[in-house]
């Protein structure tokens, strides 16, 4: 999937900080933040306009996105990464697999 500039740029300047790579290992949701805020587990958020703008306009919070659309990771995070949010991560892969082998009942 072609990705544009900017798309480019964001996963190459922010993934490293603000992506969850796939495993078969349980997310540990207060390490990957450092605080025992409430998560928001947005599947599906294509460009990720909404979901940035949710982290951006509240910090109670903490946020992963779960994408499949390459250029839609790189997007939101290159807008989460200039704007230095904290509390917002993104995964590149299916939330099926998140879901069933990552996230805790």
């Amino acid at each position: 999937t072609r990705m544009t500039v900017g798309q480019q740029r964001g996963w190459d300047a922010y993934w490293e900080t603000l992506g969850i790579k796939s495993s078969d290992q349980r997310l540990n949701l207060s390490e990957i933040f450092g605080n025992e805020r409430p998560v928001v587990f947005e599947i599906g958020f294509g460009m990720g306009a909404s979901l940035f703008e949710m982290a951006r306009d509240n910090a109670n919070c903490n946020f992963i996105g779960v994408e499949v659309h390459r250029p839609g990771v790189g997007a939101v995070i290159a807008s989460a990464g200039d704007a230095a949010l904290s509390h917002l991560r993104v995964m590149c892969c299916d939330a099926n697999h998140v879901i069933d082998k990552m996230l805790a009942d």
